[in-house]
């Protein structure tokens, strides 16, 4: 079937209840800690922003209650004058956004970074937080059926997670952020982690400048930059009405040269200009929005090649752990992308094995690949 981008749109049910330009609306998603002295303020706070109209809250309300998942309290859409305090999470509609001239790198500026963006759907809406409990949890349970390509970053999570429910730690300056996608495809929905891993490094290796970088891509989905993991990406799925709707995750090392290493730190090797979290959020969403209707159309094919070129196992030789408690090990070589999006590998007899990666974890240090407890 053939998607262009007119027929991308279409993913965009909920666009007139707006009447926006998507290049000039953008969103911001404030937590407030419970037990904070600093603010008098709800738990939760969503600031909403349209600079070329007036949004239509009664629409917006209808449109909220229902994306929100049954059993959690849809957010209530109320002015900018609305003091009132139920704990119930809120959507404030404001009428601009201020010039951020602050210059404090670990708080993401929407003013900085509208200045970047030149999109007309992946980051058309934004949600921002300065810390979150989750990006990803968030945007599952509150905007289930809410437009592509809308995306909520925050400075800090407290309880981010990669797959398999591990940990991810998001200090200051680590670029953290969900975003939305849709698909009416399952069989190329395995693919999409490694379509965001390969835009990632597109978004720094494309730039002339910074090709040199050492990043690299960790099977299935991590980054990684000399040996030390630097990124993560973490796709999470719904059906409905006859597609998939997607949220990705990614946490990305940007200003944080601990606990491994960060972009910055690369760069700064290397002599080269820095670049903001702003503006590395920019560049990848255009990348996404260039190679995502590609991937509609063609699914993974085009950029298999460019995916193998960047990562870190072709032809390398890693131990199967069969069974840990039989110590069961086999040695096998690493060959590519199976068609059906697993690992392919194969040993020294020709023995072909695929590994699917929501049930195998790789251990990159030492080389083994094992099942997932």
């Amino acid at each position: 079937m053939w998607f262009n981008v007119r027929s991308w749109l279409l993913f965009q049910p909920f666009k007139t209840l707006f009447n926006f330009n998507f290049k000039t609306i953008f969103h911001k998603l404030f937590f407030i800690p419970k037990r904070s002295s600093i603010m008098q303020q709800p738990k939760q706070i969503v600031y909403i922003f349209s600079p070329n109209s007036k949004i239509n809250i009664p629409s917006l309300q209808e449109h909220i209650n229902s994306s929100s998942l049954p059993g959690k309290d849809p957010p209530r859409i109320v002015s900018e004058n609305d003091n009132s305090d139920d704990g119930v999470l809120k959507f404030i509609a404001l009428d601009s956004i201020k010039e951020d001239e602050s210059g404090d790198r670990n708080k993401f500026s929407l003013s900085k970074f509208s200045k970047f963006i030149h999109t007309s759907v992946f980051g058309s809406l934004v949600l921002y937080s300065p810390v979150i409990t989750s990006t990803s949890d968030v945007m599952m349970e509150h905007c289930t059926g809410f437009e592509q390509g809308l995306v909520f970053v925050a400075d800090s999570q407290t309880k981010g997670r990669g797959r398999g429910n591990n940990a991810w730690f998001s200090p200051w300056g680590c670029l953290t952020f969900s975003f939305k996608a849709c698909t009416t495809d399952g069989v190329t929905l395995p693919f999409l982690q490694y379509l965001v891993s390969l835009a990632v490094i597109k978004t720094i290796k494309d730039d002339p400048v910074y090709s040199e970088i050492n990043l690299k891509i960790k099977w299935p989905n991590d980054i990684y930059a000399n040996g030390k993991k630097i990124g993560g990406i973490l796709c999470q799925s719904n059906f409905l009405n006859g597609y998939f709707d997607i949220v990705i995750g990614i946490g990305l090392n940007v200003w944080n040269s601990e606990p491994t290493t960060c972009i910055n730190q690369l760069i700064r090797e290397r002599g080269l200009k820095e670049l903001s979290r702003e503006e590395i959020l920019a560049r990848f969403l255009e990348k996404m929005e260039e190679m995502y209707p590609i991937f509609l159309r063609d699914g993974f094919q085009p950029f298999i090649e460019g995916y193998l070129s960047h990562w870190l196992h072709s032809g390398q030789k890693v131990t199967l752990l069969e069974d840990k408690q039989l110590n069961i090990r086999r040695e096998v070589y690493v060959q590519g992308i199976a068609d059906n999006g697993s690992l392919l590998a194969r040993d020294e007899h020709g023995n072909e094995y695929q590994l699917v990666p929501d049930t195998n974890s790789f251990d990159i240090e030492n080389l083994v690949i094992h099942k997932k407890k």
